[in-house]
């Protein structure tokens, strides 16, 4: 489902990322962990667009996706969040989930049905 392929990222002489491999398969929940400054954060912005990688490629779902920016990568289905998210204190959980699906939805009944879904996975 994703492919993370021989991916680097350097910022001038700091090599953030030095030709790293994933692989996730669909329905797969996966943990990254690892010491302040080991490059976590900069994979999730290169997996979502927010920055382009140096060299190597990205797969979602069998389309290359590291040449797309992250409003394009977000509309296949991948996104990211920051530490200080912001619910809307005033709507259910259900409804908080069903607007982070409208982006990628046709309508909001459809997602209203990809929030359940995804709920109760």
């Amino acid at each position: 489902m994703l492919i993370v392929r021989n991916v680097s990222k350097s910022f001038g002489g700091i090599k953030a990322l030095n030709k790293i491999s994933v692989k996730i398969n669909e329905r797969e929940i996966v943990g990254l962990i690892g010491p302040n400054g080991s490059g976590k954060t900069t994979l999730f912005n290169v997996i979502s667009g927010m920055l382009k990688p140096d060299e190597g490629v990205i797969e979602f779902r069998n389309t290359r996706i590291d040449n797309l920016p992250p409003e394009k990568i977000s509309q296949l289905g991948i996104a990211r969040t920051f530490q200080g998210i912001r619910l809307l204190d005033d709507l259910t959980v259900l409804d908080n989930v069903v607007i982070s699906s409208l982006p990628r939805s046709k309508s909001v009944k459809e997602a209203e049905t990809t929030a359940i879904e995804s709920l109760e996975f």
